[in-house]
């Protein structure tokens, strides 16, 4: 009998916390997941393509060769100022 009981008692909280996860816990996950899409979604939108990261580094590339153009033309300019 004491056993029946308890196994009552224990199908009672069972029930009861399965329900109270189903009402609490469902629906903050799934607002959770909705946050989650909404971030990832906005960080894919923010995100640069191959073909932007390569025309970056063309840029990149062009401004260090006219940099180092110009660093020639100094030196070879200091060169001929101070010979003596």
């Amino acid at each position: 009998m004491m056993v029946v009981m308890m196994k009552q008692e224990e199908q009672k909280w069972t029930k009861f916390f399965a329900k109270a996860f189903k009402e609490v816990m469902l629906p903050a996950l799934d607002d959770l997941k909705e946050e989650m899409d909404k971030r990832l979604l906005k960080i894919e939108e923010n995100m640069a393509t191959k073909a932007d990261i390569d025309r970056l580094e063309r840029k990149f590339n062009a401004g260090q060769d006219r940099l180092d153009m110009h660093d020639k033309r100094i030196t070879k300019l200091e060169g001929r100022v101070f010979k003596n």
